[in-house]
């Protein structure tokens, strides 16, 4: 994150990092690491969504692709004419994961 002071950004990002998802039905339980999106019902998690969202939302594309935004969801729309083309829109969240990645680093 720019500009972020580094005793914000460790609480922040221990915050969201060392999270679990535990499932139990019946007699079964799982547990299973999960370190992907905003953790959703806290306090912070529409700031730090919103935080996440305009990162994504400033990363230019060509013209045949746009980004947008809605609720807590990020749809990105490939111009595509053929069959063929819709591998496209695999390379160009490539930029997307980057960003994503690079926000949780200081």
């Amino acid at each position: 994150m720019k500009n972020c002071p580094r005793n914000l950004f460790s609480i922040i990002s221990s915050f969201l990092s060392d999270r679990w998802i535990s499932f139990s039905y019946g007699n079964s339980s799982l547990l299973h690491g999960y370190n992907v999106g905003c953790p959703q019902g806290s306090n912070s998690g529409p700031l730090l969504w919103l935080l996440v969202v305009d990162e994504a939302l400033n990363i230019s594309f060509d013209q045949s692709t746009k980004a947008l935004a809605y609720a807590d969801d990020i749809y990105l729309f490939v111009e595509a004419h053929h069959k063929n083309k819709s591998t496209r829109s695999t390379v160009l969240i490539g930029p997307l994961e980057q960003k994503g990645e690079s926000f949780l680093r200081p």
